[in-house]
């Protein structure tokens, strides 16, 4: 909910912030994004739908963080 009035905001940068989670309603209402950087967290888990509200996005960066299960729609959304 703290970015919802961000909606000409086109890169989003949260790396190295030691973030765990994931919530798709992080993204709500941020529907000018092409970038996402969440490079060098602690995510373990990307569920269904997690960009579900990213209809422009060109580049995600999820490396570096301890990803060991991608529910089976979780980037469904991006294709």
């Amino acid at each position: 909910q703290s970015f919802q009035n961000l909606n000409n905001l086109k890169e989003f940068y949260l790396f190295n912030e030691k973030l765990s989670t994931i919530d798709r309603s992080m993204f709500k209402g941020l529907d000018s994004l092409l970038l996402v950087n969440l490079f060098g967290n602690i995510f373990e888990k990307i569920e269904n739908n997690t960009f579900i509200y990213l209809k422009k996005l060109e580049e995600l960066y999820l490396g570096y963080n301890q990803i060991n299960n991608i529910e089976t729609n979780a980037l469904y959304s991006l294709v």
